[in-house]
């Protein structure tokens, strides 16, 4: 077999190829792959074993990250939670990660990282050299049961109450893409990313998807008294709806804004015949954002990315750095902690 590399972003076959795979997910399509290119300047390729007047078969997709910070490297996909490689038989996907690992190692990266949605030995195994880098929760919940009996399966205390005490006490919601809507959420993050002692994602990044997606992206506000204290960033795609970001302000966590906006995403999904809701990955000791997941009836699993060449598993960053980093974003005012994020997430991809 050969190899053939090609442009997602113009080539027409890749869109029709992402729309028929049964295992295509939104952060294959062209609007997310394009907002990633906007954002961090990343360009996304695809590796195929189509030539140029075949219709497409399979697919890998990734972006070479080029940064003086964290080195050269190419990743399959950057700030996306899975990527599966899009392939009918083992054999095409081991053929395209082997492709991949051989043309990086030739222009000399750091590593070739995978995502794949479901460990499997032809990614990680016969003889390519990947080996397992990072683990992650992953929790989704089934939407095609009855409305009534889905929101039975939710915790009594940590969802049911909070819904309705919401709904008690006329919290408002809102839904859209309008640039105060994206205006409000983003407040909200960096108040949430700042208690989390971390940088937030640039404000451009969010203005991307919803130009690059359109109406696959939904931007939810919940508001007390024109006060917003809630809000989520879910995307839709085929009969899957992704819950991707979530913030709020910590001081009225009481009221369930959070949880009414997210019944409010999960209802309109299964009014537009979404069968899955997707709720994304989570660090195995981010306990408190695992729980939250749990409580909502989720099927969990385990998502595995792999490195070639094998990391090492003594390296790791130092604890004085990520104290530094805390300090900082705690302190640093709004304005100043988005220019931040604006700079060092490129080179975190």
């Amino acid at each position: 077999m050969k190899t053939f590399a090609l442009d997602p972003l113009r080539d027409p076959r890749w869109p029709r190829f992402v729309e028929r795979h049964p295992r295509a997910s939104v952060f294959h399509s062209r609007g997310w792959l394009e907002a990633l290119q906007r954002t961090y300047g990343y360009k996304p390729v695809v590796h195929t074993t189509a030539s140029e007047s075949e219709e497409l078969k399979d697919g890998l997709a990734f972006c070479q990250i080029e940064s003086r910070l964290t080195g050269r490297r190419v990743v399959s996909l950057p700030f996306s939670d899975h990527c599966e490689p899009l392939v009918t038989t083992e054999e095409q996907c081991r053929y395209l990660v082997q492709s991949l690992i051989a043309k990086a190692s030739s222009r000399h990266c750091k590593y070739v990282e995978t995502r794949p949605l479901q460990s499997s030995d032809f990614v990680s195994g016969n003889g390519n050299g990947m080996a397992r880098s990072q683990c992650f929760y992953h929790d989704t919940l089934d939407l095609r049961l009855d409305p009534a009996d889905l929101f039975r399966k939710f915790h009594r205390k940590s969802v049911q109450q909070p819904i309705r005490r919401a709904e008690r006490e006329c919290v408002i919601t809102r839904e859209g893409r309008t640039p105060e809507l994206v205006r409000q959420f983003y407040q909200l993050l960096i108040r949430t990313r700042r208690r989390h002692a971390v940088p937030p994602q640039p404000l451009k990044w969010f203005q991307n998807l919803v130009d690059c997606l359109d109406e696959h992206v939904t931007v939810r506000v919940a508001s007390k008294d024109a006060r917003p204290i809630a809000s989520i960033v879910t995307l839709t795609f085929k009969d899957k709806v992704y819950y991707k970001y979530g913030c709020s302000d910590e001081r009225f966590h009481s009221l369930g804004g959070l949880q009414l906006l997210l019944w409010h995403a999960i209802s309109a999904g299964k009014e537009l015949g979404a069968q899955l809701l997707d709720m994304g990955r989570s660090d195995i000791d981010q306990t408190g954002l695992a729980t939250f997941k749990e409580r909502w009836g989720c099927t969990r699993s385990t998502l595995n990315y792999y490195r070639y060449p094998a990391p090492d598993p003594l390296r790791s960053e130092p604890k004085w750095a990520q104290q530094a980093l805390g300090f900082a974003v705690s302190r640093l005012p709004d304005s100043v902690l988005s220019l931040v994020g604006g700079i060092l997430y490129p080179h975190m991809g």
